[in-house]
């Protein structure tokens, strides 16, 4: 869903509180068995109003997410599922509807990656970058081709990980 925020509660007109820990845990719960789930969370805690650093947001996905459903969640579950964690893209919140609630953001969506990577590496998960995943017109949400790129970038990151588990 767009707007989401990893956890902070973002109130929306006609949509309501947009905190994506809120329907976390239920989401997992109601798709299980699930082999695989994909985490990429992060750019809306980029608004200027968070004041949020990419090491908060790091931080905050690793607790309240990977770990959560690695120790809490997991055990619920009918099947225990990879997790792959996805580098969000890089914005220009200069462009963003013509308002500057991203502009700070800019320069720290440079560090997803990095900081994201540790996550994964850190909890065993798998791990998807955002090179070459772009952004759109309006700086923040995919393009149409950084779209297809992340599908592919998905698809030979499960394949790979398919295949590996094949040969043991």
């Amino acid at each position: 869903m767009r707007a989401r925020t990893l956890d902070v509660d973002d109130f929306w007109d006609g949509i309501g509180n947009v905190n994506g820990l809120k329907y976390f845990s239920q989401c997992i719960y109601s798709h299980d068995p699930l082999d695989y789930v994909v985490i990429m969370l992060g750019i809306n805690e980029l608004k200027d109003k968070f004041n949020r650093t990419v090491d908060d947001i790091a931080k905050t996905l690793e607790e309240k997410y990977v770990k959560h459903l690695q120790r809490d969640l997991a055990p619920l579950l009918i099947k225990n599922p990879k997790i792959i964690v996805v580098a969000p893209n890089e914005i220009d919140g200069e462009l963003y509807n013509g308002k500057s609630s991203f502009v700070k953001g800019t320069n720290k969506s440079k560090e997803f990656n990095e900081k994201f990577k540790e996550i994964a590496d850190k909890n065993g998960c798998l791990f998807v970058d955002n090179a070459n995943i772009l952004a759109g017109c309006d700086g923040i949400h995919l393009s149409a081709e950084g779209h297809k790129i992340l599908a592919e970038k998905l698809y030979h990151c499960i394949s790979s990980e398919e295949k590996n588990k094949n040969k043991g």
